[in-house]
């Protein structure tokens, strides 16, 4: 399988592993009314409110609308679509929308399964959150979207390239982060987590994506298989130059 969806190495994986069970872990306290930043939660968000201006919030209310699950699954979409068609293959492709759609389906489960009430609706600007609060869907898909595109962006680039792409990836997940806790939709537990979630998904996604290629393969019509690995295209089309050089 093309080296764009090689998996990461045993460190790698244990450390994306030993993330994700932390976010779980955070869950699991919350849900036990025993979470430890209770105390920063409540300073946190009181510091925002009391920091509001009427030109902020203006443009804290357009932004976080382009963060929304909505927005982010257009972008995926769209940023899927422009893969495949400049590579004329899938695992790119495949690999951000995978990325975004697992980090969605474990913000879900964990939303249900922790049941986080929201901040007070007296904190809140722009209509009133009454959905979970744990962790934040708006987060956690911006940076599902911003860091799949930054590891599939970048997965043959140097070492300072790729750093590059997953700060500036970072940086938009920690403007949606903001935006969230500015108008009092969510209390900074929340955006911590959804933001190490994208982070793990983005982690393990290649490897994901190689594994369901690979197994999908087989069971696919043959014209289809170059599109899920050019590199086996390349290769049958070198095999037959090959053939033909040594028949004449």
């Amino acid at each position: 399988m093309n080296t764009v969806l090689a998996g990461g190495t045993t460190p790698h994986r244990a450390a994306t592993t030993a993330l994700l069970f932390l976010v779980w872990l955070l869950g699991v306290t919350i849900a036990s009314h025993h979470n430890p930043f209770a105390g920063l939660d409540v300073a946190v968000g009181e510091w925002f409110v009391e920091h509001r201006s009427p030109g902020m919030t203006a443009i804290v209310s357009a932004l976080t609308v382009i963060f929304s699950p909505v927005w982010v699954g257009m972008w995926t979409v769209i940023s899927a679509a422009v893969l495949g068609v400049r590579d004329r293959s899938l695992p790119r492709a495949t690999q951000v929308l995978m990325t975004v759609a697992m980090a969605g389906a474990m913000c879900e489960i964990l939303k249900i399964a922790v049941g986080r009430a929201r901040p007070p609706i007296a904190h809140q600007i722009g209509g009133t959150e009454l959905s979970m609060s744990f962790p934040s869907g708006h987060v956690s898909g911006t940076a599902a979207l911003t860091l799949g595109l930054a590891v599939a962006l970048t997965a043959r680039s140097s070492l300072a390239p790729r750093a590059a792409a997953i700060c500036v990836a970072l940086a938009v997940s920690l403007v949606a982060a903001a935006t969230r806790l500015y108008l009092g939709a969510h209390w900074l537990t929340d955006v911590t987590a959804a933001i190490a979630l994208g982070v793990g998904v983005a982690a393990i996604a290649p490897a994901v994506t190689a594994t369901t290629l690979t197994r999908l393969s087989p069971h696919l019509p043959e014209r289809f298989h170059a599109f899920i690995d050019p590199t086996r295209s390349r290769d049958d089309h070198d095999h037959e130059n090959s053939r033909c050089t040594a028949t004449h």
